[in-house]
């Protein structure tokens, strides 16, 4: 009776594993990461204590499956100086990640998509605070913006377009 029990139980959570191998894959879908192991990738976000947009901005990329990790400071030009983000491209918050720099409001599928790529670069800008950017929604409201990626040379080339 008691291996009788044993080899049902056994077949029970063979069945149970293999079911939720099943579902976890995607059919015909190759992944860099298995999904069971449920990646998520971790970012420090720089940013005014103050600030909503960037809380706003946080709780979209905690939507896109990152573990945010979160600094406020009271001088962002000082951070802002020091990872070398130029003044005319700036934005309200700063964030690091695999040793790319994040700047404004960088939607998360992009910044998936730099650290799955890996250029050769220092990291993604999105200027100013364009309405209808992650963090910045505003009903209807939406202004075309670009992501920039920036070379090691400071030279940036359009990533990303976004028009609505």
């Amino acid at each position: 009776m008691k291996a009788k029990s044993l080899l049902i139980i056994s077949t029970l959570i063979l069945a149970f594993v293999s079911l939720s191998y099943a579902v976890d894959q995607p059919s015909g879908v190759e992944t860099e990461r298995p999904r069971s192991t449920a990646y998520r990738p971790n970012i420090l976000v720089y940013k005014d204590h103050h600030c909503d947009c960037c809380e706003k901005w946080i709780r979209h990329l905690e939507a896109h499956r990152f573990v945010v990790r979160v600094e406020n400071v009271d001088d962002m030009s000082a951070i802002k100086k020091k990872i070398g983000i130029p003044r005319n491209k700036d934005a309200c918050h700063t964030a690091l990640i695999e040793g790319y720099f994040v700047e404004g409001h960088v939607p998360a599928d992009d910044i998936k998509r730099l650290i799955r790529t890996k250029p050769d670069a220092k990291g993604l800008i999105v200027p100013g605070m364009p309405l209808g950017s992650p963090g910045m929604e505003q009903g209807k409201m939406f202004q075309p913006y670009d992501v920039l990626l920036m070379d090691k040379s400071g030279n940036t080339t359009v990533f990303s377009h976004y028009s609505k």
